[in-house]
């Protein structure tokens, strides 16, 4: 009787819910009220506890909002800042050491600038 008179919730919720003594007073328009209970009863419904685990902002001062913002900031970004501030200690930097074919061709190049020849400025000077 329980499995006809819910429908969807099935009759496993039901006997859950209601023992065999009170199956007998169950009824067809007490169907929605299980099914009420079930749904604001269960765990993913229920799982929400936002506004039960801080005050009422209404209640805090003018200042006691500042103060809350500036903790929340100073939480929020002190692991990036610690990060940032010891970032030579949590990986050493690689020195920066150029190639030889590099070295020369950077040398090559200030030669052609100094004499005007690089490709570039002869562009440039038409």
């Amino acid at each position: 009787m329980a499995s006809r008179c819910l429908g969807k919730i099935g009759s496993r919720a039901a006997s859950r819910l209601f023992s065999s003594k009170q199956a007998s007073l169950w009824t067809p328009s007490s169907a929605s009220l299980v099914q009420r209970k079930l749904i604001h009863t269960s765990p993913s419904v229920g799982s929400n506890k936002g506004p039960e685990g801080a005050p009422p902002q209404r209640f805090i001062s003018g200042t006691g909002h500042i103060v809350y913002f500036l903790v929340i900031t100073a939480i929020v970004l002190s692991y990036p800042s610690y990060l940032f501030y010891n970032m030579d200690s949590i990986k050493t930097r690689v020195p920066k050491n150029l190639g030889e074919g590099v070295k020369e061709e950077i040398e090559r190049r200030k030669e052609l600038r100094a004499q005007g020849a690089m490709p570039v400025l002869q562009m440039t000077d038409k």
